[in-house]
């Protein structure tokens, strides 16, 4: 059989009134046939939708307003469409519900059941989208989420713009007693007398820790609240922070927590599961793109443009701890001077430190001044992300802090 016969023989068995019939007839008992229902409710099937990865299906559930929760029927609940811009609603409308709530904690010393449920509903709803949310990499990605981190191994590959304003800081240590008399009295490879004795001191105050507990129970909403003491124990056994006058203890702490919280975050971040692994909880990156979207890409260049492998120097995390919690700047101190100095005295030391572990003198210099950018830069973010810090709180941070230090008898 040649090729011409076997294709005429195909064509002719697909034209028979045969094929034809039964195909209208299995189209008939299908027709007839319902399908089989699922088992699954009609909010089960919406959820089970609203985990797939297709972006023009992916959809999560969030009520509009606190009072229809306590009506739980499935075709009045509605969704927010997990497009470019709805990572921006589901956290106003998180920050929007947290802040009521907060608000009505503080003015209700016994709400009622209703409330309490209301409250609980709340949080499953809110939840699940989150989850929805974490879980669609279309949607993050269309939001600006970048998938993996380039760390820095290599300064040279790295380029960092010069900063005036801490280009200015390093020059006026440069030129202070301090550094003056290090030229004339030290080693260059070597830390003196002063020098030792002040990282020493350092060292033993943080028993060669890098994690400072600044929060407790952040994944509970009525409990999250900032956790102080171990900040304070630090402090107490730095000499010249127990040299300051009290209520300026209370304005450098409260007023320098939240960037101590975020550099904290820094040091902390592991690339091998690509978020952070505290004693209390584990923290994926994408929890910090849907918390705060500017945070998460600040702390992102950060990290991309840190020396990496100063990252886990345990005296260099120490120092830059120092020089955050020593900030002269907070226009409530009363005696803004007498940091400065202290500020100072832990810039320098940072700089001879670099020096002791560099290969050059410029090297040292180099990784300094990227140091300091990026105490800068983590300053300039806290600043921005305020706001957002004091949501996840049951109390304001100076409460806290001053119930704190109150509490010891003395630094």
């Amino acid at each position: 059989m040649d090729s011409g016969q076997f294709i005429s023989l195909i064509q002719s068995s697909l034209d028979s009134p045969t094929l034809d019939a039964d195909y209208a007839s299995q189209c008939d008992t299908l027709a007839v046939q319902p399908f089989p229902q699922s088992p699954c409710s009609n909010q089960s099937l919406a959820l089970l939708k609203a985990f797939c990865s297709d972006e023009d299906t992916v959809k999560s559930y969030l009520l509009q307003d606190g009072e229809e929760l306590d009506n739980q029927n499935n075709e009045g609940q509605q969704f927010f469409d997990l497009s470019a811009g709805s990572i921006n609603s589901f956290t106003e409308n998180w920050f929007s519900f947290n802040g009521q709530n907060k608000s009505s904690n503080r003015t209700i010393e016994n709400p009622s059941t209703n409330s309490l449920s209301i409250e609980s509903q709340w949080q499953s709803t809110i939840r699940d989208t989150y989850d929805a949310l974490k879980t669609n990499f279309i949607s993050l990605v269309e939001s600006g989420y970048k998938m993996s981190l380039s760390l820095n191994t290599d300064n040279s590959e790295v380029e960092e713009p010069w900063n005036p304003d801490v280009s200015q800081k390093i020059l006026s240590v440069s030129f202070s007693s301090l550094s003056l008399r290090s030229e004339y009295l030290s080693d260059d490879a070597v830390l003196n007398g002063f020098e030792s004795l002040l990282m020493d001191e350092a060292c033993a105050a943080f028993e060669g820790q890098k994690h400072l507990n600044l929060f407790a129970n952040l994944n509970d909403t009525r409990r999250a609240i900032a956790s102080p003491d171990c900040l304070i124990s630090i402090c107490s056994k730095i000499k010249g922070f127990r040299r300051i006058e009290t209520n300026d203890k209370i304005t450098l702490l409260s007023s320098n927590y939240i960037h101590l919280n975020v550099m904290e975050g820094i040091f902390h971040y592991d690339a091998a599961i690509d978020g952070w692994d505290f004693p209390e909880f584990k923290y994926d990156r994408r929890d910090t793109f849907i918390f705060n979207q500017c945070l998460h890409d600040g702390v992102v260049h950060v990290i991309e443009t840190f020396p990496d492998r100063l990252r886990n120097d345990m005296n260099a995390v120490i120092l830059m701890y120092l020089i955050i919690i020593f900030n002269p700047d907070s226009s409530e101190l009363k005696y803004p001077e007498s940091i400065r100095h202290e500020q100072f005295s832990y810039i320098h030391l940072l700089r001879r430190y670099l020096r002791t572990i560099c290969e050059s003198d410029c090297e040292a210099s180099d990784n300094h001044y990227r140091l300091m950018v990026e105490i800068d830069r983590i300053k300039f973010l806290s600043e921005q992300c305020k706001k957002e810090f004091a949501l996840l709180v049951n109390e304001p941070l100076k409460e806290t802090i001053t119930r704190a230090v109150a509490g010891r008898c003395r630094f």
